[in-house]
């Protein structure tokens, strides 16, 4: 189209005389500019008025003056050259053409911290992955068959989740960008029915969790103490016994036909932490499936409700979880508890 549009300016008036008229274009017909683009200016001399023209987005015209003009060049993103033609035209003459060639960008590939974790609502449906990148790169589809991913471009994929009628699920998609960049992981989940059961003891049950320890330790309760939120019917677990009295027990749960990978076990806790710190306490705890059992002491704040995490990485498809209540007795174990509304996910 430049072409076009000078050729209709030339041939206009073509047969005019040219004396006394002067067009001249003080410039290389072939300049290289780096990668990182910039602003030239390219002087020209013309009695009557001139246009410079440039057919791409990248290679932009700025300021025109008697003197010349100038005219700006993107910092080139792609991993190949790129040349424009920017022509020169005026009433008379034959154009002017500078045929621009821009030097090649580096390669990059980067994504988002908050990219690399995408999680699904139990229904299912499409999500995607934003990258920003200048490079081929390759992704392994999901072996588990309710994720897939298509219409990858460059800018990212899409993934797409069938409805999950089971409980929490995941899976991971790792990306292979070309060159010396690092293979990059992303973690899919996606929502579904309770992994851990009856984590608010409804209706004053204890049904899924075994206890042990010390006879009688555990009870359940509702009043104006419960905590702020939780679901109709829930109770919470507390300590029946006194701790100046002594105790230890466990109340447990066995989570099987897990995905392997990290979990985090939650609840909220309130009570008091007694004189005995040292030797009395509330832990998390966890117990793999070659049996290794490993502790997190809970934090009791007093007169409201505490909300406590542990991380847990499971390996082998399943895993014990559940809480370790320990007064190790006598007048300064003054240690009371109370946890409730407990979650895996």
């Amino acid at each position: 189209m430049i072409v076009t549009f000078a050729l209709i300016i030339f041939s206009c008036d073509k047969d005019n005389e040219l004396s006394g008229k002067i067009f001249q274009v003080d410039s290389a017909q072939n300049l290289t500019v780096g990668k990182s683009g910039g602003e030239i200016f390219i002087p020209v001399t013309s009695t009557d008025n001139y246009v410079p023209m440039s057919s791409e987005p990248w290679c932009t015209i700025g300021e025109k003056t008697e003197d010349g003009f100038f005219f700006s060049v993107n910092t080139n993103a792609l991993t190949t050259t790129r040349s424009v033609d920017v022509v020169v035209a005026t009433v008379g003459f034959p154009f002017y053409i500078i045929k621009v060639t821009q030097e090649q960008g580096d390669p990059n590939f980067s994504i988002a911290d908050e990219e690399l974790n995408k999680t699904f609502a139990q229904a299912g449906g499409e999500l995607y992955v934003t990258l920003a990148t200048n490079i081929d790169y390759t992704v392994d589809p999901p072996t588990d068959t309710w994720c897939s991913i298509s219409d990858i471009t460059a800018n990212g994929f899409k993934l797409t989740a069938s409805p999950n009628d089971v409980t929490q699920r995941r899976t991971s998609i790792t990306i292979h960008p070309n060159g010396d960049f690092p293979n990059v992981t992303i973690i899919v989940k996606q929502s579904g029915n309770a992994i851990l059961q009856n984590g608010f003891f409804i209706n004053n049950s204890m049904e899924h969790w075994t206890t042990s320890g010390t006879s009688g330790l555990f009870g359940l309760a509702t009043d104006a103490y419960i905590a702020a939120g939780s679901p109709t019917g829930a109770y919470y677990l507390k300590n029946n016994i006194s701790a100046t009295s002594g105790f230890e027990g466990r109340v447990t749960q066995k989570l099987t036909n897990l995905t392997d990978g990290v979990y985090i076990l939650s609840c909220q806790a309130a009570g008091y932490p007694g004189n005995s710190a040292a030797t009395d306490g509330v832990y998390f705890i966890v117990i793999d499936k070659n049996g290794n059992e490993t502790q997190q002491k809970m934090t009791l704040p007093g007169g409201g409700w505490k909300e406590n995490s542990m991380q847990i990485n499971v390996t082998g498809g399943e895993c014990t979880i559940g809480i370790y209540a320990k007064a190790a007795g006598g007048s300064s174990s003054t240690m009371s508890f109370k946890v409730m509304n407990f979650d895996f996910k």
